[in-house]
């Protein structure tokens, strides 16, 4: 294994960022090809769907950019991150654990789903 030549080369970007885009993209940027996007940025589908897998910071980049171009919307990072809190990215999860939780056990689980969208 090589030593990365800087941070841009350090894998630090855990593959739920990615998947949370993914999830956006389907929701309200169907026309835009998910295939094309993550070859461009150095990424296989697997690798998205791998929760324990981190990508570069180059090829989160190159991520942003080509979406950035596809969609025309530069503020895309912005949208995503409110889409990772909506019902929609949470899904199953979030069905889960308001149902097994009263209210003083979902307030205790927040700290550590926090964990999870920071």
């Amino acid at each position: 294994m090589s030593t990365p030549s800087s941070l841009q080369d350090l894998p630090l970007c855990n593959s739920k960022i990615v998947d949370n885009y993914i999830k956006l993209i389907n929701k309200k940027y169907s026309d835009v090809d998910i295939k094309d996007l993550l070859t461009y940025a150095g990424m296989a589908q697997f690798e998205v769907d791998d929760a324990g897998h981190y990508f570069t910071q180059d090829q989160i980049d190159r991520f942003h950019e080509r979406l950035s171009q596809v969609t025309r919307y530069a503020n895309i990072s912005r949208e995503a991150g409110r889409f990772a809190t909506s019902p929609e990215a949470m899904g199953a999860f979030r069905q889960y654990v308001f149902s097994q939780a009263n209210p003083t056990q979902a307030f205790a689980l927040a700290g550590r789903v926090a964990e999870n969208l920071t």
